[in-house]
């Protein structure tokens, strides 16, 4: 008995772990003091630079680098500021992020950050799509933050934004104070 419910279990939580394909992401780096003022400097005069490395669907370039500058832009509610990927448009020039899609395994962000890194091509309907993007200053990494999303059908799919938006906010955090 014991065991026929261990398994049953086992069996009822592989069944609800398979059914989460919300996006997922994870901080890998974020520079000891924070990067909220990071972001205030480069964004104090105007919009951010935005540097993407490859693609997550097969659409016109410059509309694709539109609709994640003005998803970044969106995501947080504590300091409105927009995303430009001309960097004769960004006063800030040398404070970017690098988002890269279906990028290479081993991507990391210092090599972002330095220019060494590069994207992949759109992986079809219903694939997996990989994020990282890296919120760097020179060849300096700030933060550093990989996302995915299992089974994207279109670039339609609330799931797309949820993700880019998790990604940002998760790229720009203040400093987190001892307690």
């Amino acid at each position: 008995m014991t065991k026929s419910f261990f398994r049953g279990m086992v069996l009822a939580a592989f069944f609800v772990l398979s059914a989460c394909d919300d996006p997922a992401t994870n901080q890998t780096y974020v520079h000891p003091a924070g990067t909220w003022d990071f972001l205030i400097e480069a964004t104090k005069a105007g919009p951010l630079l935005l540097k993407v490395q490859g693609e997550a669907f097969d659409m016109d370039r410059a509309a694709f680098e539109a609709e994640v500058s003005d998803m970044i832009a969106g995501a947080l509610q504590k300091r409105r500021f927009s995303v430009t990927t001309d960097p004769s448009k960004a006063p800030q020039p040398s404070l970017y992020v690098v988002m890269t899609f279906n990028g290479a395994k081993s991507l990391n962000g210092q090599a972002q950050c330095k220019g060494e890194t590069q994207g992949g091509t759109p992986r079809g309907s219903d694939a997996r799509l990989d994020v990282t993007a890296s919120f760097c200053g020179k060849d300096a990494r700030y933060a550093t933050v990989t996302g995915w999303i299992e089974k994207l059908k279109s670039r339609d799919d609330e799931k797309y934004s949820k993700l880019i938006g998790q990604i940002s906010r998760d790229l720009f955090v203040e400093q987190k104070q001892d307690k």
